[in-house]
C-alpha cells in the first residue's frame, strides 16, 4: 500500500525521504524508481544486505541505503517526509519511533506508516495524536479468499500549523 501510495505521489528534486525498517528494501526501491529522492533503513543486518542486493538487483544501484538503530539514531539530516511499513507493532518502539519523528522530521513535513491495526497499533497512534495531527485511510487487501485491512496514517507536526 505505502509503494503505491509513493508511486503514485509526484516527485519533487527538493524533498527528500527516510524510509525506516525497510526490510527487503520493496518502498525504497518502488519511490526511487518514480523519482522521489529517498534514504533507505534498516537495523538488521542480514535485512539490510538484502535489501542492498535488492536495489542493485531492481536497477537502484544509486540508492542510499544505512544503517539505523531507532533508539540511537544517528542521521546527518531531517527529511521532508518520513515513511515506513509495519514498525507499529511493538510497544517498547513507540518511544523510540516518536522521538526518531520529532528529530528527524522537517517543519512542515509528514510522516506516512502503514500498517494492519493491532491493539500496540492503536496505542501507538493514541499516543502520537498529542504532537501529530493524523489522518488515516483504510484499504481492504483481498488474497486467496481472505481479506486483510490495511491503513495508512499521514501525520504532520501539530507545532507546524
Amino acid at each position: 500500500m505505502l509503494a503505491g501510495f509513493l508511486a503514485e505521489m509526484p516527485p519533487a528534486a527538493e524533498k527528500n525521504f527516510l524510509e525506516i525498517g525497510a526490510g527487503a528494501g520493496l518502498v525504497s526501491i518502488v519511490a526511487a524508481s518514480f523519482g522521489h529522492r529517498i534514504t533507505m533503513t534498516e537495523f538488521n543486518p542480514d535485512a539490510l544486505r538484502f535489501a542492498q542486493a535488492n536495489a542493485v538487483i531492481n536497477g537502484c544501484p544509486q540508492l542510499a541505503i544505512r544503517e539505523l538503530d531507532w533508539n540511537r539514531p544517528q542521521l546527518a539530516e531531517a527529511f521532508d517526509y518520513i515513511v515506513a511499513s509495519e514498525v507499529t507493532y511493538k510497544k517498547e518502539h513507540v518511544t523510540a519511533l516518536l522521538k526518531l519523528f520529532k528529530s528527524y522530521l522537517k517543519p512542515g513535513g509528514a510522516v506516512y506508516l502503514t500498517g494492519e491495526m493491532r491493539r500496540v497499533s492503536r496505542d501507538f497512534y493514541q499516543q502520537l495524536e498529542t504532537a501529530f495531527d493524523i489522518r488515516v485511510q483504510k484499504k481492504i487487501l483481498r488474497f486467496a479468499g481472505e481479506e486483510t485491512a490495511v491503513f495508512l496514517f499521514r501525520m504532520t507536526g501539530k507545532m507546524d500549523r
